[in-house]
């Protein structure tokens, strides 16, 4: 099987024409709009730093790849959720917080052993035609809200 990834980013307040610009110039392949960032490698992979862009750019991230490996990034304010609360929760390999930029920013990953067999049925359209695989960051996403 050959190389699998698939990145999408998402924020609530649209993209200015220059963080546009700053994303186009990590990637020429991805479909970008002001609220989201989406696409799949099938060799090779994404330049950017998906912390920092979630720290400067977007609020949530989504990333999963056909070896098995899974991680989401989201982000809050510090004020609506300071990091020592985040800290008491996010413990172990699995989840980790931390703060920059006026943001507490909780990612989950999980790394399997075992190849996901049916992987690719995961990007099957729906009944209405609509691509599943955009529309996984938006359900995680709605958490932060």
């Amino acid at each position: 099987m050959s190389e699998f990834q698939h990145y999408q980013f998402g924020v609530d307040a649209p993209l200015t024409d220059g963080q546009l610009a700053e994303i186009r110039a990590l990637t020429t392949r991805a479909r970008l709009t002001g609220h989201s960032f989406v696409n799949t490698y099938g060799w090779g992979g994404f330049k950017g730093d998906p912390q920092v862009l979630v720290q400067t750019h977007y609020d949530a991230y989504l990333y999963f790849v056909n070896w098995g490996t899974r991680q989401v990034i989201m982000s809050w304010s510090t004020v609506a959720l300071p990091l020592d609360v985040t800290e008491t929760y996010c413990v172990g390999d699995s989840a980790f917080s931390r703060e920059g930029g006026g943001y507490v920013l909780i990612t989950l990953s999980s790394d399997p052993e075992d190849e996901v067999e049916d992987f690719h049925d995961l990007f099957d359209s729906d009944e209405e035609g609509a691509d599943r695989g955009e529309q996984w960051l938006l359900s995680i996403a709605r958490s932060r809200h």
